[in-house]
């Protein structure tokens, strides 16, 4: 038995999101309340954009809520009238000034389910090529772009600038389904461990 939604309460709506603090009802019969977020379209996205040199690229882009700079993947809102895939696209040219000559869903993902209602849906962007015309919302503060191999990011300096969760859940997930050998070995050592 999960919590039972008695109301729904909007307490703030713009044109991205939706809060919502609704009248719940727990396992317990107890009452209260339960916050939670919804995009407007219910969906956002993420993109693992690699380049023609089998880089990934990454935006360094400012984060308004934590007042710092974050190395992450290009990343966003669903829009109604478009699917994840044609945001996904979208986000390319804004953020990158590029596209793909091929993009893929590699998974979807809650990025914080107790607050969060809708997914996250991951997708890799292959032969991208970056013509540096850019689309940007004037609201998106992005600096430069860096590129790394897979090799390069598993190195400890690389990783230990990567601090924006959804980018580290993505870059795991696409790793490991890269079926890289030397990474199943190391795997496959830790499950056969006592």
């Amino acid at each position: 038995m999960g919590i039972n939604r008695i109301e729904e309460v909007r307490v703030y709506k713009n044109r991205f999101v939706s809060f919502y603090d609704d009248a719940v009802e727990f396992p317990s019969g107890h009452r209260g309340s339960y916050v939670r977020m919804a995009w407007r379209a219910n969906y956002s996205v993420g993109i693992i954009p690699i380049n023609k040199e089998n880089e990934i690229v990454f935006i360094n882009q400012f984060c308004y809520a934590a007042q710092k700079w974050f190395l992450q993947i290009p990343k966003g809102i669903g829009e109604t009238r478009l699917s994840p895939e044609e945001v996904a696209i979208k986000e390319l040219k804004e953020e990158l000034g590029g596209a793909a000559e091929r993009i893929d869903l590699l998974f979807s993902l809650f990025t914080d389910p107790g607050i969060i209602e809708s997914p996250t849906h991951i997708f890799v962007a292959r032969g991208l090529v970056c013509n540096q015309h850019f689309s940007r919302e004037p609201s998106e503060v992005i600096g430069n772009l860096e590129s790394f191999t897979i090799d390069e990011l598993l190195s400890r300096t690389t990783l230990s600038r990567i601090q924006d969760s959804l980018t580290l859940a993505s870059l795991m997930r696409f790793i490991y389904s890269t079926n890289r050998p030397e990474l199943s070995r190391k795997n496959k050592k830790r499950q056969a461990m006592p």
